[in-house]
């Protein structure tokens, strides 16, 4: 892992270098995903971007309402052969969950983000899934709840091309977000979010 060496005077009036340097693969985003001035966004959705905490709890204090993960879908797949395995540390072929949320206000039902997650399962605490399908908060709702140690490794940024995947919301995608989720020193899931408003 890069060591993160603060550089405020080096980097002042160079934005995409400012927060370009706490991802560690931006050369490495998917084809149809385009680069993004981030001057261009808000205040609030550069630190949503940037933020290796949970997405809930920041989305929480700037909306000042519950969030809950509503699941649009949520199956066994194969790892596709190189981005994703290679993430996550495992041979094409491995059986991954991958799940499907809109992160919602709650009472105002408004779409705040969209998530895409590749778990390793048998990387997972015993019951790990079991838990998350009755928590409405999503993943870091339950990363919360348990005390696990995890961290998160920001890799790349941009706007897609369209939506993300078929029967996605139909609100814009501003910008979205992929990071590996580490638990015990392993890859556990490769998550992509979408910031929608």
């Amino acid at each position: 892992m890069a060591a993160y060496a603060p550089e405020p005077r080096r980097l002042a009036g160079q934005p995409e270098r400012l927060i370009g340097r706490h991802f560690v693969a931006q050369h490495e985003r998917p084809a149809g995903v385009a680069s993004i001035p981030v001057g261009s966004l808000s205040a609030h959705h550069r630190v949503l971007l940037v933020t290796d905490g949970t997405v809930g709890t920041v989305l929480e204090a700037a909306a000042l309402e519950a969030v809950v993960a509503d699941q649009v879908d949520q199956r066994e797949v194969p790892a596709p052969d190189g981005g994703p395995a290679t993430w996550l540390g495992v041979p094409a072929g491995t059986p991954l969950v991958r799940r499907r949320v809109v992160l919602r206000g709650d009472p105002s039902g408004t779409p705040y983000v969209s998530a895409e997650s590749l778990l390793a399962v048998h990387r997972l605490p015993p019951g790990f899934t079991t838990v998350l399908d009755r928590t409405p908060g999503g993943i870091g709702a339950v990363l919360l709840a348990s005390a696990a140690e995890s961290r998160r490794e920001l890799l790349w940024f941009g706007r897609p091309d369209g939506l993300p995947w078929p029967g996605h919301p139909p609100e814009p995608v501003l910008v979205s977000r992929a990071y590996r989720l580490i638990l015990g020193g392993e890859s556990t899931a490769l998550i992509t979010e979408n910031l929608l408003c």
